[in-house]
């Protein structure tokens, strides 16, 4: 049986010892597919995988079609689900090699899970609070893990939240009500240079401003206005491969739409929605 895991400090793929996320394995599957829709015969295969499998060999078996026979059950008691050849689970070394995606198991990460590496203990403990309930394969899941959303929101948003929330985390609901601007519909990448900025101009105590939200959706409207998509896709480098603030290029691509952008364009887009935030905000929040 696969060894007990420890948790010291959170992570966003082993939050606690009761659950972990598992929904990148195995790496190559259709777009919006979720291991909960099959958790059945999910479960069942979780449990032939990590009943047959071989610590001590080194032979390497080809992933097909959308299962891994190295994905199974880390725990005895069958709660935590994850890769049997990682290094964690095999006493520092690396097996991942053993699959034809080993590199690519090994090398990447989800967005939120980056965004969560850079949050500070005391942040990643609190809104790892707001999950606690979900099993592993609720947690896996974008339908039912509010963090897969949330965790588009800035560093400095995500902190301030936590920060002000000294008795720890409460339900989204609650969240929401304290914080309006997390009900926006916009993908919270989209949005949230506009928020980083209005916490820079206004200061950290309007994070829970009422008018931050319309804040949100009279900028976007008028930004959409003024600098919207082009039907030649637009000139330039592909937006996301600029050397500028990614918070900024997810706005130009996400919210205005612009494949391509020049660093000029980029500057000047950056320029007015500094100067649209700081003038309507004296009014909203």
């Amino acid at each position: 049986m696969c060894r007990d895991i420890e948790i010291s400090c959170p992570s966003l793929c082993h939050p606690d010892s009761i659950r972990s996320c598992f929904a990148c394995c195995p790496p190559i599957r259709p777009q919006g597919y979720e291991h909960i829709q099959y958790r059945r015969a999910v479960e069942r295969m979780l449990r032939e995988n990590t009943a047959s499998f071989d610590r001590d060999s080194e032979a390497i078996v080809p992933i097909t079609g959308y299962s891994c026979w190295a994905l199974g059950y880390l725990d005895p008691a069958y709660r935590l689900v994850g890769c049997l050849l990682h290094p964690a689970q095999n006493d520092g070394k690396e097996m991942r090699f053993r699959v034809d995606y080993g590199l690519k198991c090994a090398r990447e990460l989800c967005p939120q899970a980056k965004a969560f590496e850079r949050l500070s203990k005391e942040a990643k403990e609190f809104w790892v609070g707001l999950v606690r309930g979900l099993d592993s394969f609720q947690y896996s899941s974008k339908i039912y893990n509010p963090l897969f959303r949330l965790l588009g929101w800035a560093r400095p948003i995500l902190e301030s939240i936590s920060e002000r929330e000294s008795g720890g985390a409460p339900t989204l609901e609650v969240l929401q009500s304290r914080y309006p601007f997390l009900r926006v519909r916009l993908d919270p990448r989209a949005c949230t240079f506009l928020v980083v900025v209005a916490l820079e101009k206004r200061g950290k105590e309007i994070i829970g401003s009422k008018g931050l939200l319309e804040l949100i959706h009279k900028v976007v409207e008028k930004m959409r206005q003024e600098f919207g998509p082009q039907e030649n896709g637009g000139n330039g480098y592909y937006t996301h491969k600029l050397s500028l603030d990614r918070h900024l290029l997810d706005f130009v691509r996400l919210t205005l739409g612009l494949r391509k952008v020049g660093v000029q364009k980029a500057r000047e887009i950056e320029n007015r929605t500094i100067e649209l935030v700081e003038t309507m905000g004296r009014s909203l929040i």
